[in-house]
């Protein structure tokens, strides 16, 4: 060693020993921050928050912070060492050491910039967290008020003159402005989807109330009937009936109101399924109850589990947009003491729908999936039931007079206490594991298979007064009454001899 030059001996062994002091010392500084207190709460909530790594699991966090404390502290020992290797020179380096000392430099150079990196990282993160809770509150305001100015717009109003004098209606085209607005809210916010659902179906319950609503008029129609080919074929022969009167068509606004609610995605849906907010075990439910929707058309709607409770639905629509198209979706829609004269549903998914109390003459119901549908004590007038499935329905007490019911799947269905009235064609119908009891059948057309894929007892009117006693009995009827308890048990037996599941009511 010359006088030139001052030499410090550290070897690696001394160097590894700071490193694993320091490991050391920030896992126990993990641990303590980790330990439960029973007076303050544990920082690392609010840290992650801070962070904006609120989602983030505790221990993949911890994790993440202790990498980067040890690689830190790692830095900055590294960048101490690199200075002491820079200033341990006592004089300008000479020429053999010279390369020696600016590759010293550069290393602390190097080490100093990604020392400062690495200091400011967390930095970093925190002020994206604040301008992505920044940009979020402002566009949760904005969202805010484009629902308020959309809401004011529904109620949008304008002055008319006529015969009448000068008074106030209703403004259509400001109203379906707001409405489609509202539509497109609810496509970009998911957070504001049922909000404005709710919205959408006050203003339909507010601006078509069923309360006070009338019946249909109706009108007398004469028809020219054939002659009898008699003395008296001169004489015209005519008939008279009672046909119900067109309804006018709902409000444009309203129409348009049922086209947007109908028209959700499947993205949509799933939040309102997903809502636990709501009393019901499925979610979110459209409440469109108490609402007068005569004439409504509504195309491939999608109304699942709505209720359109006490509503006023003659001569409504529920079709597909076009043949072969999906059709409109009311699986477990609820129609409790619903007005359904004259309505049509074409091809439509009315599975689990509740039909308790409602009224369906004329209704249509024509190529219809009603499994498992509720049709307890209601009475078909004149109904289409042609290829409907009604698979599993709870048809008790439920009346049919000239009802087509050509090609419908009875099967399982509970026709207990059922009346089938002249008129009523079953012709291709299937009955396989359906029940009857207390049921008046005394008036019906109905095949001997037929009645031999059902299941009945003694307590069943059949036609031509047949009775137990008589060979035609069907041979898997019971011959004497049966209680209600040993009915069912005997009934659901049946049907898993069939291969058929029962479905027992709740």
């Amino acid at each position: 060693m010359t006088l030139d030059q001052i030499v410090f001996e550290f070897s690696a062994r001394p160097f590894w020993g700071i490193v694993l002091i320091f490991g050391l010392f920030i896992a126990s500084a993990a641990v303590f921050a980790l330990l439960p207190r029973s007076d303050t709460k544990s920082p690392l909530p609010k840290l992650q928050q801070t962070f904006g790594f609120k989602a983030l699991p505790t221990p993949l966090f911890v994790g993440v912070a202790l990498l980067w404390t040890t690689l830190a502290g790692l830095l900055f020992i590294g960048l101490l060492w690199q200075i002491w290797a820079v200033i341990s020179y006592a004089v300008f380096p000479v020429t053999e050491t010279l390369l020696d000392w600016r590759l010293s430099l550069v290393k602390l150079t190097a080490l100093t910039a990604t020392f400062g990196a690495v200091i400011a990282f967390p930095f970093t993160i925190i002020r994206l967290s604040l301008t992505r809770k920044q940009t979020k509150t402002a566009s949760e305001g904005l969202i805010t008020d484009r629902i308020t100015k959309a809401v004011e717009r529904l109620g949008a109003e304008k002055t008319i003159k006529d015969t009448e004098g000068e008074r106030t209606v209703p403004d259509p085209e400001v109203r379906i402005g707001a409405i489609y607005a509202l539509e497109r809210i609810a496509q970009d916010s998911s957070r504001d989807h049922i909000q404005i659902m709710e919205i959408l179906c006050a203003y339909i319950r507010e601006n078509a109330p069923a309360r006070g609503v009338g019946d249909i008029p109706t009108e007398i129609v004469t028809v020219n009937l054939p002659s009898l080919g008699t003395e008296n074929s001169n004489r015209k022969r005519t008939h008279h009936y009672e046909r119900a009167t067109d309804v006018p068509p709902p409000r444009l606004d309203i129409q348009i109101a049922i086209e947007v609610i109908g028209r959700r995605n499947k993205f949509q849906i799933d939040i309102e399924r997903a809502a636990t907010s709501h009393s019901e075990d499925f979610g979110y439910r459209l409440n469109l109850s108490w609402t007068c929707l005569r004439g409504i058309s509504i195309r491939n709607g999608n109304f699942q589990h709505a209720t359109f409770e006490r509503s006023r639905l003659e001569q409504a629509t529920f079709c597909a947009s076009k043949r072969g198209a999906m059709t409109s979706n009311l699986t477990g829609a609820v129609f409790r003491n619903a007005n359904l004269n004259g309505t049509a549903f074409i091809a439509s998914d009315l599975s689990g729908a509740d039909f308790n109390g409602t009224k369906c003459e004329k209704a249509i119901f024509q190529g219809s999936n009603l499994q498992n549908s509720n049709f307890v004590h209601v009475t078909f007038v004149g109904s289409n039931l042609v290829a409907a499935d009604l698979e599993g329905a709870m048809l008790h007490g439920a009346k049919f007079y000239d009802v087509i019911a050509q090609q419908t799947n009875f099967s399982g269905a509970d026709l207990s206490q059922t009346t089938f009235g002249r008129g009523t064609s079953l012709n291709g119908a299937n009955f396989r594991g359906a029940a009857v009891r207390n049921s008046d059948l005394s008036q019906l057309h109905v095949q001997p298979q037929q009645l031999s894929q059902m299941f009945g007892d003694a307590s069943v009117i059949l036609p031509g007064a047949v009775g137990p006693s008589l060979p035609s009995w069907p041979k898997n009827w019971a011959k004497r009454k049966l209680s209600q308890a040993a009915f069912h048990k005997r009934w659901h037996a049946y049907q898993v001899s069939l291969g058929q599941k029962p479905i027992t009511p709740e």
